[in-house]
């Protein structure tokens, strides 16, 4: 198991159970499925854009930024996901979403 003090998330939440949060270290097969349907269809539901990316927009790109979780994921072993984050953050109305000012 990976010591998970060296990630920059548990320095700015350091976790109450310990054990618990060794689970995001893990590869996950979730994650891998979601690679292989990304590298055959492009999107996570179909062929085509869908309220399915819609939602997980923010969730992905949050859990590699803000909450600086890149490596703890293993984000990098995954390059569709990576590769349909950038698509996805390219398309207009994403890109006028990420402008509104927070409240």
């Amino acid at each position: 198991m990976r010591n998970l003090n060296s990630f920059p998330i548990t320095h700015r939440w350091p976790a109450q159970y310990a054990d618990r949060i060794q689970l995001y270290s893990l590869n996950t097969p979730n994650g891998v499925k979601a690679s292989i349907m990304l590298e055959e269809t492009g999107w996570m539901v179909g062929g085509e854009y869908s309220i399915a990316d819609i939602a997980l927009i923010g969730w992905v790109r949050n859990l590699i930024t803000f909450y600086e979780a890149r490596e703890l994921v293993g984000f990098d072993s995954l390059p569709h996901i990576a590769t349909w984050l950038e698509r996805s953050l390219a398309r207009p109305a994403v890109l006028r979403g990420l402008e509104i000012p927070s409240r």
